[in-house]
């Protein structure tokens, strides 16, 4: 298995910021975290099922990546349509290669913006057809699903 770099940027149309990666390693493994410098929060998401994170370390147990069945909220952050004005947050786009991008246009959004992170069963999005899902994480939202890795990556973006 090849290690997999997806990257999630801000842009206002004239700055872009990388904001949050996520890496599917090479034993199967995810590892994903916000860029800023003062705050290591980082977290693994393990196909043993563990999760842990440089804040809070062991998070618990969930289901074994081998046999994932539907979807999982892996993590979720809130930032401010004003951003790409503070330059502690993220990190300037300098170009390098990576395997999926999703790029949040801040001004499409009113003052919060949400960002959600899943893991999603592969071929099996009519999960998401559930109207309380809908109605809470997916109303009028930005759906990225990238589908290089198994079980497949899923950034929802919306108002917060």
């Amino acid at each position: 298995m090849t290690e997999l770099k997806f990257k999630i940027f801000a842009t206002d149309g004239k700055v872009i910021r990388e904001i949050f990666f996520i890496t599917h390693g090479n034993k199967g493994d995810f590892y994903f975290g916000y860029i800023h410098p003062e705050v290591d929060a980082k977290f693994s998401r393990h196909v043993s099922g563990e999760m842990h994170s440089t804040v809070h370390g062991i998070m618990g147990v969930r289901q074994k990546l081998s046999n994932f069945k539907g979807f999982e909220q892996l993590s979720n952050m809130t930032i401010s349509k004003d951003i790409l004005e503070k330059p502690k947050h993220g990190k300037h786009y300098e170009g390098g290669k990576f395997d999926g991008s999703a790029f949040i246009d801040v001004r499409n959004y009113n003052e919060n913006i949400c960002i959600n992170t899943f893991l999603l069963e592969p071929n099996q999005v009519e999960v998401l057809v559930n109207p309380n899902l809908i109605e809470d994480l997916l109303k009028n939202a930005q759906v990225i699903i990238f589908t290089q890795t198994s079980p497949w990556i899923m950034i929802t973006a919306n108002n917060g």
